[in-house]
């Protein structure tokens, strides 16, 4: 018996320290970033209302702190503003591109987003608020928006997997 327990430990001991170690690298390179009250900030335009709740509702459930307009912004709050308080408080933009986001109907989205990495100098972007494209549907993808490799969320069926890029980045 002593044996066997003693294989279990040495067995979970691997996968214990591989944790640790995963956990204490994610610590170090996050360490000298400012703190941030939301990790993500997700940018979508209002037709995408669906398909963004499920991946933030996915991204809530392993623990990412997202903003989201419609879990963030109550009734009487300034629609302008909040978001802008939104991406300043979050440590990444992530932007749903659909042809709807770029639609000249629903750009405010889309400008708040060239604001946000305007104001940011291009070597700190990488530290500060990085822009990760998630494409949804095919669309015409803006010069500033194709300097940033999109995630793949066209299919369906790849949902999960496209998260877990998601998470990655």
């Amino acid at each position: 018996m002593i044996e066997f327990l003693s294989m279990v430990f040495t067995w979970l001991g691997r996968g214990v320290w591989d944790l640790l170690s995963y956990l204490w690298k994610k610590r170090q390179a996050t360490k000298n970033l400012p703190e941030k009250q939301y990790d993500i900030f997700l940018s979508h335009a209002k037709p995408d209302i669906e398909q963004s709740r499920k991946l933030a509702e996915s991204l809530k459930q392993v623990g990412i702190k997202v903003w989201f307009e419609e879990w963030v912004v109550k009734g009487g709050d300034h629609q302008a503003t909040k978001p802008r308080e939104g991406i300043q408080a979050s440590r990444r933009i992530v932007a749903v591109l659909t042809p709807h986001y770029f639609n000249p109907k629903s750009l405010d989205n889309y400008t708040l987003v060239v604001e946000a990495l305007s104001q940011t100098q291009a070597y700190s972007l990488a530290k500060e608020r990085p822009l990760i494209p998630l494409l949804f549907e095919q669309c015409e993808i803006p010069n500033l928006f194709q300097q940033f490799a999109p995630i793949d969320f066209t299919s369906t069926a790849n949902f999960e997997w496209s998260v877990r890029q998601l998470l990655a980045s």
